[in-house]
């Protein structure tokens, strides 16, 4: 650690006691609020249960924030604090920032030492992670991230890199800043998981590839409307010390959710391996590097999990899905689709029959759709007679969907060649090896 900086804390000390003597720091006040969850609160078959609600209770807080703004103003103008600024860029990842950097810590550090909030012991714990944080290399990061659309039926599932657990009540009684841009969503609904996830890395990595490629896991190995309604994220031992940024997400409710069982956690834990190994970053990027056949599959994919359309849009989202991984042609589409789907479902334990004619009628709703219309009441009712509940059609295309999503992550060959290996086998049982080759590395973990 330089020296510079040894200089520059005892005189942030020296000074602060200095303005104390002659009276001139004193607290000020800061408004927070405290929620509380009822005394019901469970985790149930569907999530978090609070039948009672939750309340929040406004109060304020002693806040020496200001008196040590005061302290601050006066040392940047300081030859200790050009000195250490200089020493300090001369080691730090970003030199270029070093002066925000360092005028934040000494806030930090005036702001605890007027409130008599830090001993000499905690004092040199506060300097090494100062320096640690703006030195160049990974750091450890974390994310707290609050899920809705998924449901845990064990307390906990660990996986590399992120612990998957239920919601427990005190991820949800909070004390915060009551300030409306500080708060975050609280009530309903709740998050029905959290994921507590870390990595050795920067805060970038973090939000662009951490956050966005669990949610996307997630979705893909159960058709749920997996979202975070918000995280909290640290990286580096400076910020985490110094409190953690909150970054917000989707709060509404999803309008699919799924239970992940015991029985589920092998075959997830193979998933994570399998699947995260192989996914495109362009699946889950924020702004993709590229559009191909399989980002335009998901993409419908999520437009079904996610958007609270009509029964016809969300089934014509599925079916589109579907068509963006086994059409290549113009014409006799419907046929072709549900041909080549059916087929690859009966390496994915489906059975084809079954695949086929739900496909049919999944059809005659993506038809009406992409006409502007519904489907006509005789033939809902007649749905309803078959399927006891249309929304099987729905739900089956979907699951249709993402199992030929994983496998094509999976089988790593380009669409017009998995056509290919499709239609070889239709025609030629004895072409079969190919193909079956091409699902094996999804059978076990769709």
């Amino acid at each position: 650690m330089p020296l510079e900086l040894d200089d520059l804390v005892a005189s942030v000390k020296s000074a602060t006691k200095e303005h104390a003597r002659r009276g001139e720091l004193k607290p000020g006040v800061a408004p927070y609020i405290r929620y509380k969850v009822s005394a019901d609160f469970a985790y149930g078959e569907n999530g978090v249960v609070a039948n009672g609600g939750m309340t929040g209770i406004p109060f304020q807080k002693l806040d020496w924030t200001y008196a040590g703004s005061i302290v601050t103003r006066e040392i940047l103008q300081t030859p200790e604090f050009t000195a250490a600024a200089k020493a300090l860029a001369g080691i730090a990842a970003s030199p270029e920032l070093i002066d925000t950097f360092l005028s934040n810590f000494v806030l930090r550090l005036a702001t605890k030492f007027a409130g008599d909030e830090i001993s000499d012991d905690h004092l040199t714990d506060e300097t090494d992670r100062f320096v640690d944080s703006i030195s160049p290399g990974p750091k450890q990061c974390g994310a707290k991230v609050e899920l809705l659309g998924l449901i845990l039926r064990k307390e906990q599932v660990e996986l590399p890199g992120v612990l998957i657990r239920q919601t427990r009540r005190e991820d949800l009684e909070k004390e915060m800043l009551n300030f409306p841009q500080t708060l975050e969503p609280v009530g309903v609904p709740y998050p029905s998981a959290i994921a507590d996830i870390k990595l050795i890395g920067s805060i970038q990595e973090l939000h662009d590839t951490a956050v966005p490629k669990l949610v996307t896991m997630l979705r893909l190995f159960v058709v749920a409307g997996v979202k975070h309604r918000g995280y909290r994220a640290f990286c580096g031992p400076a910020l985490s010390n110094g409190g953690t940024s909150r970054h917000p997400g989707d709060s509404s409710m999803p309008m699919i959710s799924a239970p992940i069982r015991p029985e589920d956690e092998p075959r997830l834990k193979r998933f994570w391996e399998e699947v995260g190994r192989a996914l495109p970053k362009h699946l889950y990027q924020i702004q993709p590097q590229k559009v191909d056949h399989l980002l335009v599959a998901y993409e419908r994919y999520c437009a079904g999990l996610l958007r609270r359309d009509i029964f016809e849009e969300r089934v014509a989202n599925a079916v589109m899905g579907l068509e963006a991984l086994f059409l290549e042609e113009r014409q006799e589409l419907t046929y072709r689709c549900r041909l080549r789907v059916a087929r690859a479902m009966s390496y994915l334990c489906e059975d084809p029959k079954d695949v086929f004619h739900l496909l049919a009628d999944a059809y005659e709703a993506r038809n009406h759709f992409a006409h502007g219309d519904r489907l006509p009441k005789k033939k809902r009712i007649a749905m309803e007679s078959k399927y006891k509940d249309p929304e099987r059609i729905y739900r089956g295309v979907m699951s249709y969907l993402r199992k030929a999503l994983v496998a094509t992550i999976l089988g790593g060959v380009q669409k017009h060649k998995l056509i290919q290996l499709i239609d070889d086998s239709l025609v030629d049982p004895g072409c079969g090896e190919g193909i079956a080759a091409f699902f094996a590395p999804a059978e076990d973990v769709v």
